[in-house]
């Protein structure tokens, strides 16, 4: 049987074209799923402080500070971006973000202001205690710039200290601010310090560990140029030559103070001298004579330290 060569070709023609067709034809692909969020929760550590937070949140740290602040870290589900123009000579500052609807923002920070008292919990705040020690939390207003709808903000005490502080400061944009500030309360519930905080002696014990501090503060004081700081007693009153007064200067002459002392326990881990040395007449540069508040470590070790003249 004779085949005709036009079938040949035509047969052939066909087989090319499949071929040519499934080479052209494009190839079945799968597409990746995407990755899931973190889920969880990550861990932060520095600048004195530790605390736990949603591992899918973003973290990150620009070097931000101005006289009485500094920036610790920067977290949340928004984008950062540095917020500072450096130049050789100039640094200026602004915002980090700006949240897009339904993201949150979390500012971490410190900050430091020389009549600024931890202890004095503003009108309307809620009192808190993180990593052992007090502070407030409250309710903000929101900055423009971050185009914020809600805003709230902890201030935290730093241990040793009555003046130095932590701030954490949290916005949101279209969020309702009864949920959406939860993960915030759980970072304050896990703050911890580097150094735990050791909580005073109380009942029985806390009369003589007070004695003992308010002894080595004392001393201390004396042994760094204020010999009028022998005045005070460890309790009760005593009278005392002087012839300057902590805070006031020198006298014009030498008199007799009559000093007492006073001391109690704080929340911060401190204990609280109030110190009075009052004149037998009055002095042209010292007034009646000085009403001075020092805070003092478990340890007996002077800390902040106020004095204010006396009327009469």
């Amino acid at each position: 049987m004779r085949t005709s060569c036009l079938a040949l070709r035509l047969v052939s023609l066909a087989a090319l074209l499949a071929v040519v067709a499934g080479a052209c034809s494009p190839t079945p692909s799968v597409s990746p799923e995407a990755t899931p969020p973190p889920t969880g929760l990550a861990h932060f550590a520095g600048s004195g402080i530790a605390f736990d937070y949603p591992a899918a949140w973003r973290s990150v740290h620009f070097d931000n500070f101005s006289s009485f602040t500094s920036s610790i870290a920067s977290l949340g589900t928004t984008e950062f971006h540095d917020p500072c123009t450096r130049g050789p000579d100039s640094l200026s500052c602004g915002v980090a973000y700006a949240l897009e609807p339904g993201q949150l923002a979390v500012e971490v920070g410190n900050a430091a202001f020389p009549t600024f008292s931890i202890l004095d919990v503003p009108a309307g705040a809620t009192p808190v205690t993180a990593g052992g020690l007090p502070g407030w939390v409250e309710d903000a207003d929101p900055f423009a710039a971050t185009r914020s709808t809600a805003a709230r903000s902890w201030t935290l005490a730093m241990p040793g200290s009555i003046d130095n502080y932590f701030t954490v400061r949290a916005e949101v944009r279209d969020l309702d601010p009864a949920t959406a500030f939860a993960p915030v309360d759980a970072l304050v519930a896990s703050w911890a310090y580097d150094q735990p905080v050791v909580p005073l002696p109380t009942g029985a014990d806390a009369a003589p560990a007070a004695a003992a501090a308010l002894k080595s503060a004392l001393a201390e004081m004396v042994r760094s140029g204020e010999p009028a700081y022998a005045c005070f007693p460890q309790t009760g009153s005593r009278r005392f030559q002087v012839t300057a007064l902590p805070g006031m200067g020198p006298l014009a002459k030498p008199q007799v103070a009559t000093c007492s002392t006073s001391i109690e326990a704080t929340p911060l881990g401190m204990w609280r001298a109030h110190l009075v040395a009052h004149l037998s007449e009055r002095d042209p540069q010292a007034g009646w004579g000085v009403d001075i508040t020092m805070y003092i470590t478990a340890d007996g070790q002077p800390g902040n330290t106020t004095s204010a003249p006396l009327d009469q």
